[in-house]
């Protein structure tokens, strides 16, 4: 899977260097509108299905509905929060055919699991990927890194995307970071990004 962002810097570490199988991880502030990111990787696949802890899947269908990066309809599917990991793993075991990209929209709540459990579905969820072919993609909040499940996601990820988000009395800026990408090179700059509609990079602002 490559992901596009019509800008060429950026293009260069994604383009043919996230293979088939990969754990990516993606972390944004909630009011940061940065699901777009998601749209942009269901684009580059024939089909998709997205798992969904916090946002009903209700408006996930309608951000895809209406959404300017592709004309691509993802399966949604809702997952109930009691036992989260189970009630995932269950879903997964139960699909017929095997998507390209999964994405598991709810990151933060499968991190409340105790740490030995969840180390084993992520784990699990790995597998899953390489067996099958499939690109996994997690989506959450941000965290500390000294957060016990944070730390296991980070470390079995192929992939960290962040988003950051610094403001000031006058407006803020969202920055788009690359912490670890097995397959290529992380981004040793942060770019600064504007996300309204579609992702763009502001190139009125400097590089952090």
């Amino acid at each position: 899977m490559a992901l596009n962002f019509d800008y060429e810097q950026l293009n260069t570490k994604f383009t043919s260097t996230i293979p088939d199988g990969s754990l990516f991880t993606v972390t944004a502030p909630p009011n940061s509108n940065a699901e777009i990111l998601l749209e942009y990787m269901v684009d580059e696949v024939s089909d998709t299905q997205i798992y969904t802890l916090q946002m009903p899947s209700k408006q996930i269908e309608l951000q895809f509905e209406n959404s300017l990066n592709t004309t691509k309809q993802p399966t949604v599917t809702d997952i109930p929060l009691d036992n989260p990991t189970n009630n995932v793993t269950e879903q997964l075991n139960d699909l017929d055919t095997h998507p390209d990209l999964i994405i598991i929209h709810g990151l933060d709540e499968l991190e409340r699991e105790p740490e030995r459990e969840y180390t084993t579905f992520l784990r699990s969820l790995k597998e899953f990927a390489l067996d099958n072919n499939t690109t996994i993609v997690l989506y959450g909040t941000p965290k500390p890194d000294t957060n016990p499940n944070r730390k296991t996601t980070y470390t079995l990820s192929d992939t960290v995307v962040t988003i950051e988000q610094h403001t000031n009395k006058k407006d803020y800026t969202h920055y788009l970071g690359i912490l670890k990408h097995r397959h290529g090179e992380p981004l040793e700059e942060r770019y600064p990004v504007i996300l309204t509609k579609t992702l763009t990079v502001d190139t009125k602002r400097g590089i952090s």
